[in-house]
C-alpha cells in the first residue's frame, strides 16, 4: 500500500515539473476562469475570453473583467475575427453579453 502512495507522489511530482517546464507561460488561468465564472459566463465563453486574451497578448488577462480598455481591446479582435471566418464559435450573444459587462460591474 505504501508503495503504491510514494508512487502517486513521485508521479505528480513529476507531472507537475513537466507542465512548469513545458507550460506556455505561468499564468495563473484557474484564477481567470474562477473570476470568469463569477462574473456570470459560460465555460465556453470564458474559454473564448481566454483565446483572445492570449491572442492579443493581454499581460494579465483577468484585467478583462475589470479593465474596459482590455476588454475592448479583445471584443475589437473577436468583432474583426467573426467577421472575416464567420463563426469561429463566436455567437452574437457572446459579443452582445461583453458590450453589457462593464455596465453591470
Amino acid at each position: 500500500m505504501s508503495i503504491i502512495l510514494f508512487a502517486g507522489i513521485v508521479l505528480l511530482i513529476i507531472i507537475f515539473v513537466l507542465l512548469k517546464i513545458f507550460g506556455s507561460d505561468n499564468f495563473p488561468w484557474i484564477q481567470f476562469y474562477t473570476r470568469g465564472r463569477e462574473s456570470g459566463f459560460t465555460l465556453q465563453e470564458v474559454n473564448l475570453l481566454r483565446r483572445a486574451a492570449v491572442e492579443n497578448r493581454i499581460q494579465n488577462p483577468v484585467s478583462l473583467f475589470w479593465s474596459v480598455r482590455q476588454l475592448d481591446r479583445c471584443l475589437r479582435s473577436m468583432i474583426l475575427r467573426y467577421r472575416s471566418n464567420g463563426n469561429d464559435g463566436i455567437r452574437p450573444e457572446m459579443i452582445s453579453k461583453l458590450f453589457d459587462f462593464p455596465q453591470k460591474s
